[in-house]
């Protein structure tokens, strides 16, 4: 019972391996990678060489939410340089008044 035991364990460790590793390879080549995971958690080795050889998706058609993938939200605003405490008004130091005697 026990080489049975540690046969399945080997055998549940290569394909949690390969789903991680199929998952990693999808999502750095900009597809969805929840699908390949699943895919290299059934297959196993066999996975991998899967992944590599699929394309990435088109412009027209981002799937994936991969590093290469395009954001959905418009660009932001640029911020307006940073002016201090004063809001970027300038302190005038203005001259102390004479002191004439007369």
């Amino acid at each position: 019972m026990l080489p049975v035991l540690l046969f399945l364990f080997r055998v549940a460790l290569v394909l949690a391996t390969c789903a991680c590793f199929c998952h990693n390879l999808a999502r750095h080549r900009g597809l969805d990678p929840g699908p390949w995971a699943v895919m290299g958690a059934v297959l196993g080795p066999f996975g991998i060489p899967l992944v590599l050889l699929a394309h990435p998706p088109t412009n027209q058609n981002r799937g994936g939410r991969g590093t290469s993938g395009s954001d959905p939200r418009p660009p932001a605003a640029p911020r307006p340089p940073h002016r201090g405490p004063s809001g970027g008004q300038r302190r005038v130091r203005m001259p102390a008044p004479s002191r004439r005697a007369g």
